[in-house]
């Protein structure tokens, strides 16, 4: 069996999806005469009837049906390799893997990130979520190329962007107050030990800064144990 060519199998799919060849052509911008011929060489190639040619319009035969749901797939496949390789030749990304972190104001970051891919209908976007230092162990070990998360602004293995501030309240129970049954406790209240202090939402002073941040190109971002 010869090779077959991507051309014959884009000349097979469009004779299957637009009902005969003189459609077939016009879409695919050729003469009639040449996608029958393509066709035709396909079938010699693969030593296969895939298409019946007994009614007044062509079809698919049994084989040829099974056939033609593996070619659409390879098709398919095609058509995002041109892509990406079109992609990779003006120098855009063909997938970003961002990491948010748990101080991060969704709403308005996730605004940010649809504005952004709105224009880039071919860039995947992974979008995982991570807490405390998590952003930041994802970015040193390449498992993320952008975090919005707090940034140590030392680092030099980052480059980072403000993109604002998120103000924090601090929020506590009393967990070591005297006992209720001593007078004290209701006369001087109940103070906070330094473990007390716990969760943290939007709010008033203080404030941690937000920062959209990558790794930085040619330093080392391999984080040691």
């Amino acid at each position: 069996m010869s090779n077959f060519t991507l051309h014959e199998l884009q000349c097979f799919n469009a004779v299957v999806v637009h009902g005969g060849y003189q459609a077939a052509a016009e879409r695919l911008h050729r003469s009639h005469p040449s996608v029958f011929a393509a066709v035709a060489k396909l079938e010699r190639q693969l030593g296969l009837d895939l298409l019946d040619r007994s009614g007044y319009r062509v079809g698919l035969t049994e084989a040829g049906r099974a056939f033609h749901r593996k070619v659409r797939l390879l098709l398919h496949e095609a058509e995002e390799l041109r892509t990406y390789a079109a992609q990779l030749a003006m120098g855009e990304e063909a997938e970003l893997r961002v990491v948010l972190g748990d101080l991060c104001p969704l709403p308005p970051v996730l605004e940010l990130l649809s504005r952004f891919f709105a224009p880039r209908p071919q860039t995947r976007l992974h979008l995982q979520f991570e807490t405390v230092t998590g952003p930041w162990e994802r970015l040193l070990e390449d498992e993320a190329d952008l975090i919005v998360h707090r940034v140590p602004k030392s680092d030099v293995r980052m480059e980072w962007i403000d993109l604002g501030r998120v103000a924090l309240v601090p929020s506590w129970r009393p967990v070591s107050c005297p006992s209720p049954r001593t007078p004290t406790s209701h006369r001087s209240g109940c103070r906070p030990s330094p473990s007390a202090w716990s969760g943290i939402r939007r709010g008033t002073r203080p404030s941690r800064a937000i920062s959209w941040s990558r790794a930085r190109p040619g330093v080392p971002c391999r984080t040691t144990s």
